[in-house]
């Protein structure tokens, strides 16, 4: 599941933070065909918790780390706002590569452009 809904965003000062993204799905293509759509939405907030629930519940210690970076995505989504108020839904640019992301100003631009 972490493979396909969660994701990294790019962003200024290389926080790490996962955000659950958007899937279109039809219920016929394989999930290893899936393709997550780097857009966050404030209601997608309560995934961290289910996450960490889920941890605790199942005794899988290595998805509290996931669930506190999906809580950590949420707070930085609100704190990026100059009224505190998350967006309803932001499109963001996925990491490259999820281990180590490091703000590429000119990707950043060129992801914003569209």
């Amino acid at each position: 599941m972490k493979q396909s809904i969660f994701f990294r965003p790019m962003i200024p000062g290389n926080k790490s933070i996962l955000f659950p993204g958007s899937i279109d799905y039809d219920g016929l293509m394989p999930v290893n065909k899936l393709k997550i759509k780097s857009q966050a939405q404030h209601l997608g907030c309560f995934v961290g918790g289910m996450v960490a629930i889920g941890s605790k519940i199942f005794d899988k210690k290595q998805d509290m780390a996931t669930a506190r970076e999906l809580v950590e995505g949420c707070l930085w989504g609100y704190e990026q706002s100059p009224h505190g108020i998350m967006p309803e839904i932001m499109s963001l640019i996925p990491c490259k590569n999820e281990e180590s992301c490091s703000c590429d100003e000119p990707r950043w631009k060129d992801g914003v452009a569209l």
